[in-house]
């Protein structure tokens, strides 16, 4: 299913445990207020497109290229 649209987590967008900026001043920003977005859509090219690859958007803007998937916990 990788590939059809971007799909939405729960995540917040942070950074990886461990992760040090070395530019705070354009990095930082990019950690407040964004959830994660996995996978990749028909607009990512090729060489992206895999579950562990995440991107991040803010949920009040609109995104083309996301969705979600619907699960079940058993």
């Amino acid at each position: 299913m990788i590939g059809d649209v971007w799909e939405w987590t729960s995540s917040e967008f942070i950074g990886y445990p461990g992760f040090k900026t070395g530019f705070e001043e354009y990095n930082d920003k990019w950690f407040t207020n964004q959830k994660v977005l996995r996978g990749g859509s028909f607009g990512t090219p090729k060489r992206s497109i895999r579950g562990s690859y995440r991107n991040f958007f803010r949920l009040d803007e609109r995104w083309l290229f996301s969705g979600f998937r619907c699960t079940e916990n058993n």
